[in-house]
């Protein structure tokens, strides 16, 4: 079966009073992989308005070549990098920028709000959320959603952060947007549909946080095996944040060896019953995750725990 197209010149001559023909010439637009990038870096960074202003603005050189040419790849539009002047940042800020009432439409009849991002509407278009309805082949579903998804924690993810606290290492993941207060319900809704196809590829994240008066709302990948598929599955088209993501998968896989080491050294230590204190004592961790690691061994059917004194004490089985 084909696939179904998104927007066609009869549809938009149904819509609107005043088409041009000639101005359509990339119509019918069909989902692919490369529409779906160009709309999760739109979604995230770009200018779209009623007046027919279509612009990305980024600091990354890379992105914003990559933006061009795929605006130039589907819509037929050529544009030139500009530097953004005006603002003051640490790093200075590009944009590509184009005028086209044509395009403006499309993009609006395939679900991208014009207007401030913060202030609209909006969701994930329903081609990618949903690119069987199209007509979309099963291994370019899974690849428009993979696309879009880089394209949006390109632009809008944080680099992957790792912090040592008294319980061990946590390492996280966060994707966050800012939106009015009034259009929360809107915010949440986009946040999950991302929720949604993050576990399509098994990627686990946590609920969607936000606090009042901050206007963003996030959510945060945060266990490792999560973080090694988002590698493995997604991954960023921003060289620092991928090599940040390199050093967490690199870092994750050591941790593996070194808790494992660590379980075999519990055991050597249970060669005769001890308590936790004296496991914690041993091992030089912190009182609960001395514990979560007993606990674990326990699961694993290799000790077991029985209650003398009110307090836990660990054998070996």
């Amino acid at each position: 079966m084909e696939k179904i197209p998104l927007v066609t010149l009869s549809q938009l001559k149904s819509k609107y009073r005043f088409i041009k023909p000639n101005r359509y010439t990339f119509l019918p637009i069909y989902p692919s992989p490369e529409l779906a990038e160009f709309i999760g870096m739109l979604l995230s960074d770009g200018i779209l308005n009623k007046w027919g202003t279509v612009a990305f603005v980024n600091s990354n050189e890379h992105l914003i070549g990559n933006w061009k040419e795929l605006l130039n790849q589907l819509f037929y539009k050529k544009s030139k990098v500009r530097p953004l002047t005006g603002f003051k940042h640490k790093k200075p800020d590009f944009v590509v920028r184009i005028t086209s009432t044509a395009i403006a439409k499309v993009l609006k009849e395939i679900g991208l709000p014009h207007g401030r991002r913060s202030e609209q509407l909006f969701n994930v278009p329903e081609f990618i959320r949903n690119p069987k309805k199209y007509n979309v082949l099963n291994e370019e579903c899974l690849q428009i959603q993979r696309i879009f998804l880089r394209a949006i924690f390109s632009c809008d993810g944080t680099k992957p952060l790792i912090n040592k606290g008294k319980e061990g290492y946590r390492i996280w993941i966060r994707l966050g947007f800012n939106k009015d207060e009034r259009l929360r319900d809107n915010c949440i809704e986009f946040l999950n549909e991302i929720k949604e196809m993050l576990n399509n590829f098994d990627i686990k994240t946590t609920k969607i946080y936000h606090y009042p008066p901050r206007r963003d709302f996030f959510f945060s990948i945060t266990k490792k095996a999560s973080i090694l598929k988002f590698y493995n599955e997604i991954g960023y088209n921003i060289e620092y944040k991928q090599r940040e993501l390199e050093k967490i998968k690199e870092f994750i896989k050591n941790f593996k060896t070194v808790h494992q080491k660590r379980l075999e050294t519990i055991l050597e230590f249970l060669s005769k019953p001890r308590s936790t204190l004296e496991i914690k004592n041993m091992i030089g961790l912190h009182f609960s995750k001395a514990y979560l690691n007993l606990v674990k061994l326990q699961k694993q059917g290799l000790i077991d725990r029985i209650r003398e004194n009110n307090k836990s004490i660990w054998i070996r089985r």
